[in-house]
């Protein structure tokens, strides 16, 4: 009954209405004053263009961690996300020590029954500003990073594109509009079976190699049944295989401190020793290579 048109109709009328100033002036204050660009150390000078390619490393979230992270959740009544994106946060403040930081994620815009089973991009990115203040502990900084995506959540409608052209922003070099990093969090019921069916068809996931990377850092949480998979991405014109397993190692260690009953603050918090990053050196070549037959 509802086709995508619809729903592109519907939108458009809305960015006209009075409601789409509501959501302008609420993007407007939150990026007011100057606004941040993340200076994640890399291993390569960074190109006037990223390349599309990038690598992946994965690792698993279970068992005691899987539990006590729910748990943790819970009784701070926030989402699952909040906690990852704050882990995230800590995980860019370690490296950057920058205390203002910009962290894109997707929400998806499937709010009506309807549109369930649509075929359709029903998705907006948010940018959501963080403030760290290295002297509090992690249950504070979730609660506030709660709070942002909570408010950042009753304006996803709001487009990014437009967030963006409301914005007296300005970049190049390679540099994403407001943010360069990304987290994902996949929590869908299909996400949580082995397979699924459909009519008669059996579908199961595969593993797929090809990895593309439109930022410069993505980490995707993928809620299982009993673990998450957590999959950190980088494009390969910045970083090495190498840098994107340390930081691997790092974001694992973070769980374990952030699920401790005393983490003390956030400048506390110890990782591994500081990596060594040859920021001089050239883009390395990718290696995987695509033909594409006619």
């Amino acid at each position: 009954r509802i086709q995508y048109r619809d729903y592109a109709a519907w939108q458009n009328e809305l960015l006209k209405g009075p409601e789409s100033e509501e959501h302008r002036q609420y993007w407007q204050e939150q990026f007011s004053g100057e606004i941040p660009v993340l200076q994640l150390p890399a291993d390569f000078i960074r190109p006037q263009h990223l390349s599309p390619f990038g690598r992946r490393i994965s690792d698993v979230i279970k068992g005691e961690h899987f539990s006590r992270l729910a748990g943790f959740a819970a009784s701070m009544n926030c989402s699952r996300y909040s906690v990852f994106m704050a882990l995230a946060a800590v995980l860019l403040y370690s490296h950057t020590k920058q205390e203002d930081i910009i962290i894109g994620y997707p929400l998806s815009l499937r709010d009506n029954t309807e549109l369930e089973n649509q075929i359709g991009c029903y998705l907006n990115t948010i940018p959501l500003r963080i403030k760290v203040n290295p002297s509090d502990d992690f249950i504070s900084l979730v609660k506030s990073v709660h709070q942002r995506m909570s408010e950042a959540y009753s304006h996803r409608i709001y487009p990014y594109d437009k967030i963006v052209s409301d914005l007296p922003v300005s970049r190049n070099g390679g540099v994403g509009s407001l943010f360069n990093v990304v987290v994902v969090m996949q929590s869908l019921e299909i996400h949580r079976k082995a397979t699924h069916k459909t009519g008669k068809i059996r579908v199961r996931e595969l593993p797929a190699n090809l990895v593309t990377s439109a930022v410069d850092f993505r980490i995707e949480f993928i809620e299982r049944a009993d673990h998450y998979d957590v999959n950190f991405e980088c494009n390969t014109s910045l970083f090495r295989p190498a840098t994107i397993d340390f930081f691997r190692k790092e974001f694992m260690i973070l769980v374990e401190r952030a699920l401790q009953e005393d983490s003390g603050g956030v400048k506390t918090w110890r990782l591994l020793p500081e990596k060594v990053l040859a920021s001089t050196a050239d883009p390395a070549k990718p290696e995987e290579h695509f033909r594409i037959i006619f």
